[in-house]
């Protein structure tokens, strides 16, 4: 039996982590890419959250098949949400139920890639975790946040942070 030498770790580490940082920036391309008509931004939302979540389990599917996947599968749902929260979103006026709603989409999102229920059982769900899991909740309006500001900053940071940010939302939130 051969053992490795620590370069052959360092490799290796070194190419596992070169590989995912990739397959993470090819997700966030085709969110990206998929959100130009921006009345698809809330099913390609819902494609990362699916493809993020297979990744969160150990799994690695084909990128672009299954990102199309759970774009398809979600479409009806995640265009209606879309709708509901942008309704909800822009007359609020108040940072804090901007904050709420925005937290209340994310969490809404990975409820709808992770389990089979109806729009309105989505949404009480969602609001149940935002109200339920404090920490969750002040984590995930933290990096959103951040997002948020390092996008103004940086404008190419989407490439980089938008699965990073979901993975997060999804480890912290699971119900």
């Amino acid at each position: 039996m051969r053992s490795r030498s620590p370069g052959g770790v360092l490799a290796s580490r070194a190419y596992t982590a070169a590989d995912r940082f990739a397959r993470v920036v090819a997700l966030n391309v085709l969110w990206l890419l998929a959100c130009v008509p921006v009345v698809t931004a809330g099913p390609a939302t819902a494609a990362v959250f699916g493809v993020v979540r297979e990744w969160n389990r150990g799994l690695e599917p084909p990128l672009a098949r299954s990102f199309l996947r759970y774009f398809r599968e979600n479409f009806r749902q995640a265009f209606v949400l879309q709708f509901l929260f942008l309704v909800l979103f822009l007359p609020t006026g108040t940072v804090v139920a901007a904050a709420l709603v925005a937290v209340t989409a994310a969490y809404a999102f990975t409820l709808m890639v992770g389990y089979e229920m109806s729009l309105p059982q989505i949404l009480k769900a969602s609001v149940q975790l935002a109200v339920g899991k404090p920490a969750a909740t002040a984590k995930t309006l933290g990096l959103l946040g951040f997002a948020a500001a390092l996008t103004v900053v940086f404008p190419a940071a989407p490439l980089l942070v938008t699965a990073l940010l979901v993975s997060s939302v999804q480890r912290w939130c699971a119900p």
